[in-house]
């Protein structure tokens, strides 16, 4: 008979990434967490992990301890329920960029068209032609015409703390997670943001180097524990 854990463990492929150079994130692999054997998957920028055991002769890696200390023990900042999270992802895919700032949005990003040369043709030695994206500056920031960003960006707050996701980078992840409860660990703009669920936990990496842009997730804030005297 095949289980719910058996049906997760099975679409944990779904998440690997044979375009990675990377071995770890071509299958599934084995990590211990909390004392137990755990199975995981990571297409790089995000991963996910379960508490149940695969079969070695399947998936024989193990994961480093980096990996694993991810989704190891975090302070809970906030809540939200799995529907609140798909309905603010939505149907994300094939996201387009700003055609100005390339979606950073931010001071000083590097012009993604032109490679930071600041030239329209960036292969030509002598090009006299200025970057039509940048006019000629190489970079690009706040003077972004179209204020458009990236169309997947997304912004998560607890209230206290905030963090620019790429929805498109969660869609994933969101797919594999059962439950409609989850907790979330915000840490700040420029950390992992971490997911915990019944029977499994995931983290995502950030936006680094954008400001804060797209719809907001609002999470149901948790006060922290209070210090020993």
């Amino acid at each position: 008979m095949t289980t719910a854990v058996d049906n997760l463990l099975a679409r944990l492929t779904t998440l690997c990434s044979s375009e990675s150079t990377f071995s770890i994130t071509k299958a599934p692999f084995a990590a211990t967490l909390g004392g137990r054997t755990w199975t995981g998957a990571t297409n790089g920028r995000a991963l996910m992990l379960v508490d149940a055991p695969s079969p070695a002769s399947t998936w024989p890696g193990k994961a480093d301890d980096i990996l694993t200390k991810l989704v190891s023990d975090w302070p809970t900042t906030g809540r939200i329920t799995r529907a609140a999270v798909k309905a603010w992802v939505g149907g994300v895919d094939d996201p387009k960029d700003c055609p100005d700032c390339h979606g950073a949005l931010a001071d000083e990003a590097e012009c993604g068209a032109c490679d930071g040369t600041g030239l329209k043709h960036a292969d030509c030695d002598d090009c006299q032609h200025d970057c039509e994206a940048c006019d000629g500056r190489g970079t690009v920031g706040d003077d972004c015409d179209h204020g458009l960003g990236r169309g997947s960006y997304g912004v998560v707050t607890d209230g206290t703390r905030t963090v620019t996701i790429d929805r498109f980078v969660l869609a994933p992840i969101l797919a594999l997670m059962t439950g409609d409860a989850i907790e979330v660990g915000l840490a700040g703009p420029e950390e992992m943001l971490r997911f915990r669920g019944d029977g499994w936990r995931a983290a995502m990496m950030p936006v680094r180097h954008a400001k804060p842009q797209g719809a907001t997730l609002t999470l149901d804030p948790v006060a922290p524990p209070p210090r020993e005297a």
